[in-house]
């Protein structure tokens, strides 16, 4: 099997197995450090529903992946994209959070008066202060790759990640 090679160019990933379907819709700015890359399984049947969802310019990622194994190359890897939602604690999720951390919080998620959306948004806010690895991945520190499909896990199978709290 012969190899092939990649370069990038202008922020593309130039290689016989990537397709060009970049959109500036869903490149939100510069994306300076890449720290993270960030999988997703999109939830549809097919990449032509995912890249239409993408030229209409909200959300995507830099790349999605076809059932068939095809590659699309949806932004530039020098561009932020809105691949990630809210993020949770790291350090309350792994269970390692200073007294002080755990604190503020609690104090953020107990808040009274306030919807359980805006606190979960306070508290994500509050967690991208952070440096990373300190917290989960950004859209400001990561590269999004989705996966076209709908997860289905075996029976009895987890979905748990080391360190998370997930149950069956």
């Amino acid at each position: 099997m012969a190899e092939s090679t990649a370069t990038v160019v202008s922020g593309k990933l130039v290689a016989s197995r990537v397709k060009d379907k970049t959109t500036s819709k869903i490149e939100k700015g510069a994306l300076n450090k890449v720290n993270a890359i960030v999988v997703h399984q999109t939830g549809s049947d097919s990449a032509d529903s995912s890249l239409n969802s993408y030229r209409a310019g909200i959300n995507g990622a830099h790349f999605l992946i076809d059932k068939d194994g095809t590659i699309f190359q949806t932004a530039r890897v020098d561009q932020k994209c809105w691949h990630v939602g809210n993020i949770k604690s790291r350090c309350s999720e792994l269970k390692v959070c200073s007294a002080e951390d755990l604190k503020e919080i609690n104090s953020i998620l107990f808040k009274k008066g306030e919807s359980y959306e805006v606190r979960v948004r306070n508290l994500s806010q509050h967690e991208g202060k952070k440096s990373y690895p300190d917290r989960y991945p950004t859209n400001d520190d990561a590269l999004g790759i989705e996966l076209v499909g709908r997860s289905t896990p075996s029976r009895g199978a987890t979905t748990r990640l080391p360190g998370s709290k997930m149950n069956r």
